[in-house]
């Protein structure tokens, strides 16, 4: 009995290790699905504005030729297919309407307004797929070795997949820009729902 007592304590350890990263795996995944959640409905929001706002744009664009083709179809020197000698630039792009060009502006200015949230949608949406796969992976590994003496190779074999799949980032250190973005965000949101909780709760 004595003989065997320090592989069953090595076994115990191990395990306990294994269930302290899994624990920090799930808690991660978690508050990045939160995040991911909470970014949802802006990035939606501006998704449909920006898609708005170009419709409108190459609605104006496309007047602005149609209504130059129309004007000058009928002219001698009009050429659907430029010529050598015939055309010059001016006959082929006509000049920006008024409407396009204001068009154009409310565009751009709502895609640098809402830059950011694009930018941090995309980011944490990636670092949720990614957790996904790396959390997938471990459960059909774990399911695997948990059942025999394997289970000494788990973090190994964790490390390994952890160096493939985050490609020598670590997600979890602080200094990593989407969980310091998360962590803060997280906690902001939470100081507003604790200052208005009945209007969060309707």
């Amino acid at each position: 009995m004595s003989a065997r007592r320090p592989h069953i304590l090595k076994r115990a350890m191990t395990v306990g290790l294994c269930w302290v990263a899994v624990t920090g795996c799930a808690t991660a995944l978690e508050r990045e699905a939160r995040c991911l959640a909470s970014l949802t409905h802006e990035f939606l929001s501006a998704y449909h504005e920006i898609r708005r706002l170009e419709h409108e744009w190459r609605a104006e664009m496309q007047a602005r030729q149609e209504g130059w083709f129309r004007r000058n179809r009928s002219s001698p020197r009009f050429h659907p297919v430029p010529i050598a000698g015939a055309w010059s630039p001016e006959w082929y792009e006509p000049p920006l309407t008024e409407r396009e060009e204001r068009a154009f502006a409310k565009l751009a200015e709502a895609k640098a307004r809402y830059r950011d949230t694009m930018t941090w949608y995309g980011l944490v949406y990636e670092r949720f797929r990614t957790r996904l796969e790396e959390d997938q992976l471990l459960s059909e590994i774990q399911t695997v070795l948990f059942t025999n003496p394997a289970i000494i190779f788990y973090p190994i074999v964790r490390w390994n997949i952890r160096s493939v799949l985050w490609d020598g980032i670590d997600p979890d250190a602080d200094t990593d820009p989407v969980t310091r973005f998360c962590r803060t965000r997280l906690a902001a949101l939470s100081r507003v729902v604790a200052d208005d909780p009945v209007t969060w709760a309707r």
